[in-house]
């Protein structure tokens, strides 16, 4: 799993938002999340805009290969 794709789940997980409820409040199918998270399909722009405001951090903090850890 690349970086990127560590980091949504991650920061997800870590604001406490299940998968279903947080796909839906940035308007992504459930599955459609889990598959970023688990690299079998990557984010639009749009999206990765989307996930990165509703998890309140900055989209370089997660559109970046490298994972801050």
């Amino acid at each position: 799993m690349r970086a990127r794709e560590r980091q949504i789940r991650r920061l997800r997980e870590e604001a406490g938002h299940g998968l279903n409820a947080f796909a839906r409040s940035v308007g992504v199918a459930p599955s459609h999340l889990s598959r970023i998270e688990r690299q079998l399909a990557h984010p639009s722009p749009e999206v990765l805009k989307r996930i990165a405001d509703g998890l309140g951090v900055a989209i370089k903090r997660i559109a970046s290969h490298d994972e801050e850890e």
